[in-house]
């Protein structure tokens, strides 16, 4: 049985107690060696600011793999994060938005720009159309020699982005 997108939301993940979950983050990026992984510190800052944005399952006892595929694992088998966190985050203040490669283009990204109402982003060139989607202009290209920066417009309209807002739980 899959699971509805609406049973999907959005929390920072808190120091006190989520610190596996933030270091199965890094451990996934480092392995991924896709870049971001030099920006751990600035989302260090973030998970201890409180600021790291993580997609969650409301059903923790729903198997993953029923709901959306095998979680990312390392060399080993063993997965990086728990059953209710799904591999994306947005960390706010270094404006960082990341999906893990196997999970892009399913709406987890539209969900966290969405639910955290996002406005204002230095977008990396290749993410542009991504963000050009979500209805973001230019507003001063090639900013710090690889971001453009980018304000939200009037976002497109469809039937999956409704179908993925959902209010927080709590």
């Amino acid at each position: 049985m899959k699971q509805s997108p609406a049973q999907l939301y959005v929390r920072p993940l808190q120091p006190d107690g989520d610190a596996i979950e933030f270091m199965g983050f890094l451990d996934m990026l480092q392995s991924l060696d896709d870049g971001f992984y030099h920006n751990r510190v600035a989302l260090l800052n973030a998970y201890i600011g409180g600021t790291f944005n993580v997609i969650c399952d409301r059903y923790e006892d729903t198997p993953r793999a029923e709901i959306v595929g095998d979680p990312p694992h390392d060399a080993s088998g063993v997965p990086f994060l728990s059953a209710d966190i799904l591999p994306a985050f947005y960390a706010v203040g270094c404006d960082i938005l990341w999906v893990h490669p196997d999970y892009r283009r399913r709406g987890y990204g539209t969900l966290l720009v969405n639910e955290l109402g996002i406005t204002k982003v230095g977008a990396l060139t290749e993410a542009l159309p991504f963000w050009t989607a979500m209805g973001f202009v230019h507003v001063e290209p090639h900013q710090h020699g690889y971001a453009h920066r980018m304000e939200r417009g009037q976002p497109r309209r469809s039937k999956r982005l409704r179908l993925l807002s959902s209010p927080n739980p709590n």
